[in-house]
């Protein structure tokens, strides 16, 4: 199975990327991404071995302290036409959301986990297969993410597309 951590959007803002996802779906081409998928992702890890789970929770643990509960505020939406995918993201990442990206990926680096090579782009991916550009995109109320935990996610297919799951969770608090 495929691994990653995550922030995972709280109801109303899963509620609110949903109905942005679907507004978006017909003018890119693609469809809405499921909305129990929904989530900002903080590193990617790939293909993991089940019997290093476990390595993978202890980076979890020990970025936990990287930073406090955070708020992002999603006011961007675009495409990425390579990776055809429509996105929300912020116009200015806050600080904490850098560290612990950072946190994670030097902890996921020295636990011997194969990292990608290209600087990270906080977004929420909200359409999938997203064929073409738009001439207009729908305009929408900023959505704020608010952060007190983060998580180690699994991807399994299911059907036509895949099911995101929680595997362990993770209290964001820098004064730990």
């Amino acid at each position: 199975m495929r691994h990653f951590f995550a922030l995972e959007p709280p109801p109303t803002a899963r509620a609110a990327l949903a109905s942005l996802a679907g507004a978006l779906a017909e003018p890119l081409g693609g469809h809405a991404v499921a909305r129990g998928n929904l989530h900002l992702t903080l590193v990617f890890v790939g293909e993991v071995d089940p019997a290093r789970l476990d390595a993978l929770r202890a980076v979890g643990e020990g970025a936990r302290t990287a930073a406090a509960p955070l708020a992002v505020t999603l006011d961007r939406i675009g495409r990425f036409a390579r990776a055809q995918v429509g996105w929300a993201a912020p116009a200015a990442a806050p600080p904490a959301l850098h560290a612990l990206h950072v946190a994670l990926r030097e902890g996921c680096a020295a636990a011997g986990f194969a990292m990608e090579d290209r600087p990270y782009a906080p977004h929420v991916t909200l359409v999938r297969k997203a064929r073409r550009d738009a001439q207009a995109l729908p305009a929408f109320a900023p959505i704020v993410l608010r952060a007190r935990s983060f998580a180690l996610m699994s991807s399994a297919p299911a059907g036509r597309g895949v099911v995101y799951r929680a595997v362990a969770r993770f209290a964001l608090d820098a004064g730990a």
